[in-house]
């Protein structure tokens, strides 16, 4: 980071682009990228030191939903009101004031093009990384090479092997940028680590909630000594972790206990009859010396009661579409012993041998997918069968993690020592409220950039902002016979005129309301015809040299419905 004052750090604030679906969970099918929004936006407004809120949004409904969610938050925490602003989202004085725009996705790029229109050094744009193995969001990040992305601009990556697969897709674009026009680019934006965050409270309280535990362990039969491990998460074989190497490991390890219990607590959401039998057969095949329960996630009393009920916290993941992982963090907040995947961004919030066990993952090697991400660009293979694709050749050791949870189901001791090493992780390193200030410490260091830093693509004067929508009357110049010019002769009109008033507001002369003249403008050009001849320099010269272009479109709009003439001197 570039060194910036403390206050500085401590004030940096940002406008939220806020569509009320990124930041609720509480939405059916709820998704990790829901959750991180709605645990962001209230540990932001907990911890943020900042003298407003501020909102960017598409729609007024939007707009009233972070008014209400806003409210609800602070009623629950007893925050303190400040200030709340809600603006349209391509506000540019807004964003320029408060100096930097964030997006809950990487795709910063399609929106920079706005900012180059008025100026590039006036605010900043962050986005954050959640999925980034779509179709689309690859599609953004290869796309930002060719956008106005300044220095001064960032997209979060949540976790180590993110930032290096975006690094890896962006290498690969480059490479073929060079290929084709000799020039290797790169990307000009931050990319920088921050993981997401949890409510360390929360977990605490979870963990406190001895009355849910026993009633849910009661419902399922589960007895005072036996071991619940619990999977929290979507319940999908081919976009989260498959279930069958999680219920393998637990049936193994419960082969080598034979006087504990040791039950399995699938906790979430099915999203379809097929997958649900899918899951069903496959405990009643593998499971006879372990038992599997699966509760629905949807019903908030049992999925926070199953935080307390359960004992070890499971999750092989073994997915792409998953590049951070939140619940691994909220079973450490709940005191619970991890044992998970050394995977995505596993691999670095749970501590190997302190608050859990990483289990090897194995994939194949770099070119063994080449076909499959073939099939994947031209939509030979939807998202759902891409991810599907690579799951099913993701392995996790199976012996490794039957050893971890046998372990854990045999020493109590070691559960609560983990337990108390996962709470003091999350309290010192994830909870949100070491998070927050992170991204307030990177909005101030994009602040530093916006004015130390050489600007990437300057616009050129009376040039488009996006040159892939240039000025249709450069680009289409010579379909006409002639281009206006200052010299051309303006007189009066040949046909009986249209009323002013007709001009303005009926939709045929006046598509575009705006981009033409006001009354009093039109009256103004009237005028000044009727008393003689003039040309199109003195017209401007008149009316306003600041507005020249717009002038100019008013006079060959008068002249098209007759009220003018304009003859080439």
């Amino acid at each position: 980071m570039n060194d910036i004052s403390d206050m500085t750090k401590n004030t940096a604030n940002a406008a939220l682009f806020y569509q009320g679906d990124a930041f609720d969970a509480s939405r059916a099918k709820v998704m990790g990228r829901n959750v991180a929004g709605a645990t962001f936006l209230g540990a932001f407004l907990k911890y943020a030191n900042v003298d407003q809120w501020l909102a960017a949004v598409q729609t007024r409904g939007d707009e009233e939903k972070f008014k209400q969610q806003v409210a609800d938050i602070c009623d629950a925490n007893g925050l303190p009101a400040k200030p709340t602003s809600v603006v349209g989202n391509q506000n540019f004085k807004a964003f320029t004031d408060v100096g930097c725009y964030f997006l809950p996705d990487p795709g910063i790029g399609r929106h920079t093009w706005l900012r180059r229109e008025h100026n590039q050094r006036a605010f900043s744009f962050c986005g954050i990384t959640h999925t980034i193995a779509s179709n689309n969001v690859m599609d953004q990040f290869t796309k930002t090479f060719l956008t106005p992305v300044q220095s001064w601009d960032a997209v979060i990556c949540t976790s180590k092997s993110v930032r290096q697969a975006v690094e890896q897709l962006a290498e690969g674009y480059a490479e073929f940028i060079e290929a084709r026009f000799g020039v290797r680019p790169k990307l000009p934006m931050q990319l920088p680590i921050i993981p997401l965050g949890t409510d360390g409270d929360l977990g605490r309280s979870r963990r406190d909630n001895a009355a849910g535990r026993k009633a849910l362990r009661a419902q399922y039969g589960v007895a005072e000594d036996d071991v619940v491990i619990m999977f929290f998460g979507r319940l999908s074989f081919h976009a989260k972790a498959h279930p069958t190497p999680m219920l393998q490991a637990v049936e193994e390890a419960a082969g080598r206990l034979p006087n504990t219990k040791l039950h399995i607590f699938m906790v979430g959401q099915f999203y379809n009859e097929a997958i649900e039998a899918t899951f069903h057969s496959l405990s009643k095949e593998i499971c006879s010396a372990s038992t599997c329960h699966f509760l629905d996630g949807a019903q908030p009393d049992v999925a926070e009661a199953s935080w307390a009920a359960a004992d070890i916290f499971l999750s092989l993941s073994d997915n792409i579409q998953e590049s951070f992982g939140l619940t691994p963090l909220e079973a450490m907040a709940a005191g619970l012993p991890c044992v998970v995947s050394d995977w995505d961004g596993y691999k670095d919030t749970v501590i190997e041998g302190e608050t859990g066990f990483r289990i090897p993952s194995v994939i194949p090697p770099p070119g063994s997918g080449t076909s499959i991400g073939n099939a994947h660009g031209v939509d030979q293979l939807t998202y759902d069968r891409y991810i599907a694709a690579v799951s099913q050749t993701t392995a996790i050791d199976i012996p490794a993690a039957a050893d971890a949870i046998a372990k854990l189901a045999d020493e109590p001791e070691l559960r609560r020592k983990m337990a108390a090493a996962g709470q003091q992780h999350i309290a010192t390193t994830l909870d949100w409220a070491q998070i927050i200030p992170q991204y307030q410490e990177l909005w101030a260091d994009l602040a530093a950039r916006r004015v130390l830093d050489a600007e990437s693509a300057p616009r050129g004067k009376g040039r488009s902002m996006n040159p892939s929508r240039p000025d249709p009357f450069d680009m289409f110049k010579n379909h006409a016979t002639h281009i206006l010019s200052a010299d051309d002769e303006i007189g009066p009109g040949t046909v009986d005129p249209v009323e002013i008033k007709q001009l303005i507001n009926e939709t045929h002369y006046n598509v575009t309301g705006g981009l033409f003249f006001s009354e009093d403008e039109i009256a103004m050009v009237l005028a000044k015809v009727g008393a003689g001849r003039t040309t199109v320099k003195d017209m401007i010269t008149t009316l306003s040299p600041r507005h020249a272009a717009q002038i100019s479109r008013g006079l060959t709009w008068l002249y098209k419905f007759g009220l003018i003439t304009i003859s080439k001197k």
